[in-house]
């Protein structure tokens, strides 16, 4: 890296060293132990990546993305957690600190087999914190702090997905919405999954167009570590993207016949599903079709939730599937609406959700502008979005889980937002000029020349 870089990492790390001790005087060492050697370390990795973009300019501009993106999480996150209250925007990261720790204490030989083990749960989320808690002593802060860098990282992903499909340009602007946009902050500053799992869904799309484009090893390392640890948070969602993935690859061979190939893409993903059952994927629920799948999460997911939608559906036949989706697409993506606000939670997620509303309009202009373009890797992005939000459109039951699973993806949908910014630029504010200061500019008189014979 050059100098000025270093010299912008020094300086964060001595601030950060500053905040640190004073953390260890304020605190107990439970709190200040994950913000010191967690946090540097995650720093050191975050710049190492850094280093590895060749180009000067863009490395320096997500550097100081990157920077600004952490800092303004970690006072947030202090704000949240000593001001406010975390568990009132995700109630759920109680039940993660409680399994977790007492799944430590069993491995530490404290206390008996807890309900996890007993029943032999699948390691996830829950497992994470009670590694966590055996190493540091508790994990909420110290996977609070492994959160805000997933954060980070998914801005940095998103930019090099955008750029690898479409440019810089539009790279820069989807990695700015994925740093700042609320929910993608928010998340990232609970003892919650989602910030993780959405990092690890950018990785897979990201290194699933990069192995369409060229084979390389350690493209097929990363790409199954991705899909492993996503597997382990939310193997539905693996299951969903790796789906998309072989759907947009057959569709990217022959963007001109997209109906052909996207029929076989379909066959390749239906086969997949085939595999994904017979290997014990969806062994925890074992219906005796798809639609009964979606039927039985659903209803799960609307038992006892006070923001609970769509009760009395049936979506057991094909039929009742397409008449249900168009109401789950619309609460997964546009929910809540301004005119039903019901919970508190839901008024506080107002504001963004009206922010939500346009950039979405311009990621369907994006998409106008992509498919002229004829930009094949572009269709492995979309028939990814196409694949999570139609069958997380059957299962979507309540508002608050609709609200997180659009965070999740939020970030493909800047990669086309990105466009649709770029062409309001270019467009419209740059022909118009209204956002320009009038001024006067003072006009050169023209002093006559004196023409002399010889």
């Amino acid at each position: 890296m050059k100098s000025t870089n270093a010299g912008t990492v020094a300086v964060v790390m001595v601030a950060v060293a500053s905040a640190l001790l004073g953390l260890v005087v304020i605190e107990s060492p439970a709190v200040a132990l994950p913000f010191s050697i967690e946090f540097v370390a995650l720093l050191a990795l975050t710049v190492l990546g850094l280093s590895r973009e060749r180009d000067d300019g863009v490395r320096r501009w997500l550097t100081r993305l990157a920077f600004a993106a952490l800092g303004l999480r970690v006072v947030l996150a202090l704000v949240i957690h000593y001001r406010l209250s975390p568990y009132f925007f995700a109630p759920d990261a109680i039940g993660y600190e409680q399994v977790g720790k007492d799944i430590s204490d069993y491995w530490s030989g404290v206390a008996l087999a807890p309900q996890a083990i007993r029943e032999g749960w699948r390691p996830g989320y829950y497992h994470l914190n009670a590694i966590f808690y055996f190493v540091f002593g508790e994990s909420k802060w110290a996977l609070v702090v492994l959160n805000m860098f997933a954060g980070v990282w998914t801005a940095l992903l998103t930019f090099y997905l955008t750029r690898e499909v479409l440019s810089t340009r539009e790279a820069k602007m989807a990695a700015l919405l994925s740093a700042f946009f609320p929910s993608l902050i928010l998340w990232s500053l609970l003892n919650i999954r989602d910030a993780l799992a959405t990092v690890l869904v950018v990785a897979l799309v990201l290194y699933g167009v990069r192995l369409s484009k060229r084979f390389r090893l350690p493209y097929v390392l990363i790409f199954l570590t991705a899909l492993l640890a996503l597997g382990l948070l939310r193997d539905y969602m693996a299951f969903l993207v790796v789906a998309g993935l072989a759907l947009g690859s057959f569709a990217a061979v022959r963007p001109d016949r997209m109906v052909g190939t996207m029929a076989l893409g379909t066959l390749v993903a239906l086969a997949f599903t085939y595999l994904a059952d017979q290997v014990g994927l969806f062994s925890a629920i074992r219906p005796e079709t798809a639609l009964e799948t979606a039927q039985i999460l659903r209803v799960g997911l609307q038992t006892g939730a006070t923001s609970a939608f769509g009760v009395g559906a049936e979506t057991e036949t094909v039929g009742a599937a397409f008449r249900y989706l168009p109401i789950g697409i619309s609460y997964l993506l546009f929910a809540p609406f301004p005119w039903a606000i019901e919970t508190p939670l839901q008024l506080t997620a107002m504001p963004e959700t009206l922010l939500w509303y346009p950039i979405f309009v311009f990621a369907l202009r994006g998409v106008v502008i992509a498919s002229r373009g004829r930009l094949p890797n572009t269709i492995i992005v979309l028939s990814v979005l196409l694949i999570v939000v139609s069958s997380y459109g059957l299962v979507e039951g309540n508002f608050g889980t609709a609200y997180r699973h659009r965070a999740q993806i939020m970030p493909l949908f800047f990669v086309f937002s990105g466009v649709g910014l770029s062409w309001l630029k270019e467009r419209v504010i740059a022909r118009t000029g209204w956002w320009q200061t009038k001024t006067r500019v003072p006009v050169r008189r023209r002093v006559p020349v004196r023409r002399t014979g010889r």
